[in-house]
């Protein structure tokens, strides 16, 4: 193979490498606030993330972590704050230092306490709680049953 051919497929090679993944700050972001409350009461340390199964959305990974106040700010892995529009799955998961572990049951290993956050708002599969990022709108406050 001749150096010019070479060198073009590593050209074209490194071109379409670029464009991939991107950074957050290549996207359009809307900013997301909200609350995160249990009987109302603020829950503190829960990282509340933002999924989306739509796989033209190119959105990087997505949260937030409410405060002493219950309050969050969805930011991107990278620190930007917002989200690219869309239609979200959302996803809560309990703070770290709020989990429990239940050594009764031999064999099965230790389970984390999920009173805090039922499990079923644990995973984007099984979520019910869902959102739409737009420019109008409102605060995603989220009230855990």
């Amino acid at each position: 193979m001749s150096t010019t051919r070479l060198t073009t497929i590593a050209f074209f090679a490194a071109s379409l490498l670029a464009g991939c993944g991107g950074s957050s700050s290549d996207l359009k972001l809307l900013p997301v606030k909200g609350s995160v409350v249990k009987d109302g009461k603020a829950l503190v340390g829960v990282k509340v993330l933002l999924e989306t199964s739509d796989p033209k959305l190119k959105a990087p990974m997505l949260y937030g972590i409410s405060d002493d106040e219950g309050a969050f700010e969805i930011q991107t892995s990278a620190g930007d704050k917002g989200a690219p529009a869309g239609l979200y799955k959302v996803v809560l998961a309990p703070p770290a230092s709020g989990a429990t572990f239940d050594y009764a049951k031999p064999g099965k290993g230790p389970k984390a306490n999920t009173d805090l956050v039922p499990k079923n708002l644990q995973s984007a599969s099984t979520t019910e709680l869902s959102y739409e990022v737009k420019s109008s709108s409102g605060p995603l406050d989220i009230k855990v049953p």
